[in-house]
């Protein structure tokens, strides 16, 4: 290994030195809590989801369920692995959570020895590129469940490693992006969830806004789809029609892009519905011309002074759950467009109280979207550390 290899791209100044190769097995104790179960005592076992997305606790059980099944107390402030999907980077901590849980004899733990290994400093090694590759060469065989963590070749492993003190420096300040990411999380799910309460009192109409004079506006009136909007299906394009950059987006159902390509068929500013797929129903507004494909619907009012285009969109969002219920077929499922415009909504009719609504949720939608944009930057530039970060 050459010498520069040894230091890592990144580095807190106060340090200095070249990082020593360490056996993981010499970092850490192996722990092994065996339970005598009860068959008539409750028990609660852990598992670990894969991409280092962490433990989660699955239904309590009577022990006369598990089995045969070997099961070990889980103990905190340990590294656990689910060693069927190591390879994917099923590695976790363990905290006061985990305590009084169990887990089978595939999710092995480990211990930092004092002085020499930092929990957290391992737990993010791990779900770096260069852990990801470790953890592979320590899981041989085939695809899937055949490609199971050898134990033995996990604790001998061999990687770069700082002191102690350098491993507690990266870890805390990894530790604080992951605080921060946490809090824009949890922003987002707050929005997310006020905003699905009063779009049920609005749409409800427990929740009414005042005309421009204070006073109360119209009652509301149920219409057909078909009869406030045209709904026109896209138009297909192959794959080898679409590349991966490009000026205009593609959407062919579902939810994600489908590609680019150079030209569009429909203008900014537009409402979709997904016509066909596991996703049929899902509803869209596209701010920039696109091109909508064979299996999407784009929505084009028949009367804009009469209906506020994002308060449709709202409107439709608000009645999805209800609109990907219209699905018909058990191979690829759709929605025909027959059922489509035939779909009753409660509309208000005056535009001015759909303006009202639309800006009241859309500057929601626009905090929630500027909550997201963060969380995807700081991801993106906390990938790209922790692979300066490690060597």
């Amino acid at each position: 290994m050459e010498k520069q290899n040894k230091i890592p791209v990144l580095r807190f100044p106060e340090f200095k030195g070249e990082w020593e190769i360490q056996k993981f097995g010499n970092l850490t104790n192996r722990i092994s809590y065996p339970v005598k179960v009860e068959q008539g005592e409750l028990y609660q076992q852990i598992g670990i989801r894969s991409h280092g997305k962490g433990i989660f606790h699955k239904e309590s059980i009577e022990g006369k369920g598990l089995g045969n099944k070997r099961v070990f107390w889980v103990k905190e402030k340990a590294l656990i692995v689910n060693i069927v999907f190591a390879w994917e980077q099923a590695v976790a901590k363990t905290t006061s959570k985990e305590v009084g849980k169990i887990a089978s004899h595939r999710f092995p733990m480990y211990q930092p020895i004092e002085n020499k290994s930092n929990l957290d400093y391992l737990l993010y090694f791990f779900l770096t590129k260069k852990g990801k590759s470790l953890l592979e060469l320590a899981s041989p065989g085939g695809a899937g469940r055949n490609k199971t963590l050898g134990q033995k070749e996990f604790e001998n492993l061999k990687f770069l490693i700082p002191s102690g003190l350098e491993q507690g420096k990266i870890s805390s300040f990894i530790s604080t992006v992951n605080e921060k990411l946490k809090a824009l999380k949890e922003k987002k799910s707050l929005l997310e969830q006020y905003k699905k309460g009063v779009m049920q009192q609005i749409f409800s109409q427990e929740l009414r806004f005042k005309d421009h004079n204070g006073k109360n506006f119209s009652d509301w009136k149920e219409k057909k789809l078909g009869k406030v909007c045209d709904v026109k299906k896209g138009k297909q394009l192959n794959k080898e029609q679409l590349t991966k950059t490009g000026e205009y987006p593609c959407i062919n159902g579902g939810i994600n892009l489908s590609g680019y390509t150079d030209k569009f068929n429909s203008l900014e500013n537009t409402i979709t519905i997904s016509e066909g797929g596991n996703s049929c129903g899902y509803i869209n507004f596209f701010k920039v011309k696109f091109w909508s494909g064979g299996h999407n619907y784009s929505i084009e009012i028949n009367n804009p002074e009469e209906t506020d285009n994002d308060f449709l969109f709202q409107l439709l969002k608000h009645n999805e759950a209800e609109i990907m219920k219209l699905r018909v077929g058990s191979g690829l499922p759709n929605i025909q467009k027959k059922d489509l415009v035939s779909f009753s909504l409660v509309f208000p009719m005056s535009k001015e109280e759909q303006t009202k609504i639309a800006t009241f949720l859309t500057a929601i939608d626009d905090k929630v979207n500027q909550c997201q944009g963060q969380i995807t930057n700081i991801e993106v530039w906390k990938r790209g550390l922790l692979q300066q970060l490690f060597v």
